[in-house]
């Protein structure tokens, strides 16, 4: 043992063996300089340094006790000391193996009896009490942390319904803490909210989606998930609630984009089947016509020719709706376009009708076709005077706008865009008819008012030219409608000239392929009418067989692109072996721009679309065989 003068009564051996004996290190110092007078036996123990070394080393304490730590312990006992009042704190020292041993030193002022005074304490090791509750705090962080931080909303609820707790991003998603708890819920939703809560206080989880308003006035989708919990001993019902506005957002977009590919689909099909009807009927009209001398039975003709080409118009406007209508593309300037529309939109919509034009000047060129941005502008200014039938403003604005990948705007592309807006000051649009305003035959006018083509024909040309359509309604402010258009890098002079007119007969041998055997009829009586000499067939294979029975150059393959088995394409493709200078005319009830991309048919192949007329198509003839033979044989 030590050879340390102890604090208690000199032979006082029972207390000394007690003081020896306790789990913590009892001592004894002098309160001025704090060199250690007395150490028990616990202190190699849980410090590792020998006795002796406490003792001897007048600065013993200062040098092994945490350097944060010393000056803080030291004023507190000297203040201490000097009221003669007992004292506890907690500190660091390091052991001899490096270790740092958390302390609770239990410090008492003892008097002597000669007037001088002493202190006595013992240091309990709370090392692992400490690293327990390091450990906690860090934990208490993180959950505080992640509370503060997630974007999910926390919150605990008593069995009354009352929210003992809610995570900051709480006024993120609500922007407001409403009274009461089911108070803000759309009252639509709050009868499944009530049956959800039911069922977690049942012992069951919850899973409840509905709309909260914001503070700003706006519904937002939440989705909240519960379950029953302990806290503190009581049952609780704790819930995450998540923000589902922006989900909701793109799956309604998603939904909505599919239900138009859809719909365009149908009337696209719908479109080829009707325009093979309106080909034969339309060119035996025309046929007819040509027959018929009295005055009466003319008239009967041209109404049915009348008839046949308003069927025409409505078969274009689904074909624009489905993006596969025949395209004329142009370099336009759009500040120049929409100049140019301005006496034709002020003879439309009337004069009960203000018409403001703004034009920025320097909006990019675009590539589209000039006739099919003109009706747009049209369709959308026709629909906005139907809309302001006591008279209004219409505003037609120009502008450019770039578009970059950090916008999230799928339905654009990055890049810059010449922007068309016509905005009116009519009706507007409902909140529930704005989904559903592009759909074909759907309209927001009274019966017998409009054919519900007009936004669905633009919807469908900006599509197909490669832009998009906006449109915003909000509720007595009137409807605004946006039109991207891609900017080009095509020169002007880059893009071909429109074709030219051709004469319409000639003597030559014409292939003609079509399945459907009316129009196969009526254009091979209007190739003969032509003078041309013609052999048809109804199938691929069939016209394969006959090209090989043929002793004489072909001047022309007339050919359906859409058939069964084998496609226009696929018969070319078979027949260019057999004939390799092969003159080709593709027809059909599809249109040119959707053949040419998906069809395998090269850019600048002869293209007719049906329905047309037998003059069109003979000139169509003429003109193919004509350029075939302008141009270099292949390889010259």
């Amino acid at each position: 043992m030590s050879q340390s003068v102890s604090p208690f009564a000199s032979g006082d051996r029972f207390y000394e063996t007690i003081v020896h004996s306790l789990g913590g290190i009892v001592w004894a110092a002098d309160p001025l300089t704090f060199q250690f007078t007395f150490v028990s036996e616990q202190a190699e123990r849980i410090l590792g340094y020998p006795i002796r070394e406490w003792l001897e080393d007048p600065r013993f304490w200062r040098r092994h006790t945490h350097p944060d730590d010393v000056e803080r312990c030291t004023a507190f006992c000297r203040d201490a000391t000097r009221h003669g009042r007992d004292h506890t704190f907690e500190y660091r020292m390091h052991a001899a193996d490096g270790r740092v041993v958390w302390l609770r030193d239990i410090v008492t002022v003892k008097a002597e009896p000669d007037g001088s005074v002493q202190l006595v304490g013992i240091m309990l090791d709370i090392t692992e009490q400490k690293s327990g509750e390091e450990e906690q705090r860090e934990t208490d962080e993180l959950y505080r942390f992640l509370a503060d931080n997630t974007n999910d909303v926390i919150t605990l609820y008593d069995l009354s319904a009352r929210r003992v707790f809610a995570s900051p991003s709480f006024g993120r998603t609500f922007g407001l803490v409403p009274e009461a708890t089911f108070g803000g819920i759309h009252p639509e939703d709050l009868g499944a909210v009530r049956e959800a809560w039911e069922r977690v206080l049942g012992g069951d989880t919850m899973s409840v989606a509905f709309r909260h308003i914001h503070a700003d006035g706006a519904w937002r989708w939440v989705e909240a998930r519960g379950s029953m919990v302990d806290y503190r001993g009581e049952p609780h019902v704790l819930a995450v609630t998540r923000d589902l506005t922006e989900r909701k957002r793109l799956e309604d977009q998603l939904r909505q984009a599919q239900k138009m590919e859809a719909i365009g689909l149908l009337a696209g099909g719908v479109a080829h089947d009707f325009n093979n009807l309106l080909t034969v009927i339309l060119g035996y009209a025309e046929l007819l016509g040509d027959m018929v001398r009295e005055p009466r039975n003319r008239d009967i003709v041209d109404e049915i020719r009348q008839a046949c080409d308003r069927a025409v118009v409505l078969t274009q406007q689904l074909l624009a709706f489905s993006r596969k209508q025949v395209l004329h593309p142009a370099v336009i300037d759009l500040d120049q376009a929409i100049r140019d529309l301005v006496k034709m939109l002020g003879r439309i919509i009337g004069e009960s009708i203000e018409l403001a034009v703004t034009t920025s000047g320097g909006v990019p060129k675009v590539l589209a076709d000039p006739g099919q941005v003109q009706q747009v502008v049209t369709n959308l200014a026709v629909n906005a005077r139907d809309a302001m039938p006591a008279g209004g403003r219409l505003t037609i604005e120009t502008s450019a706008t770039s578009v970059s990948a950090r916008d999230g705007r799928e339905e654009l592309p990055p890049g810059r865009y010449a922007v068309v807006s016509i905005s009116d000051t009519g009706t507007g649009v409902p909140p529930e008819m704005l989904a559903r305003i592009f759909e074909p035959f759907y309209t927001t006018k009274e019966p017998g008012k409009g054919t519900g083509l007009g936004l669905s024909t633009a919807y469908g040309i900006m599509k197909q030219s490669g832009g998009h359509i906006d449109v915003r309604s909000p509720p007595g402010a009137g409807t605004t409608f946006t039109l991207y258009f891609p900017e080009t890098a095509i020169a002007a002079d880059a893009v071909p000239p429109l074709e030219k007119p051709a004469a319409e007969r000639g003597t030559e041998l014409v292939v003609l392929v079509e399945d459907e055997e009316h129009v196969r009829g009526l254009v091979t009586r209007a190739l003969e009418r032509g003078g041309y000499r013609v052999r048809s067939a109804g199938s691929g294979t069939e016209a394969i067989d006959i090209v090989r029975a043929i002793g004489e150059p072909i001047a022309l393959l007339v050919t359906d692109v859409v058939m069964p088995g084998m496609s226009g394409p696929q018969l070319v493709h078979r027949l260019e072996a057999l004939s390799p200078n092969l003159r080709v005319l593709y027809i059909s009830g599809y249109a040119g721009d959707s053949v040419l991309r998906d069809g395998g048919i090269e850019t600048g192949t002869g293209f007719l679309q049906k329905p047309f007329t037998t003059k069109a198509f003979l000139r169509k003839v003429r003109d193919v065989i004509d350029a075939a033979a302008e141009a270099p044989p292949t390889g010259s």
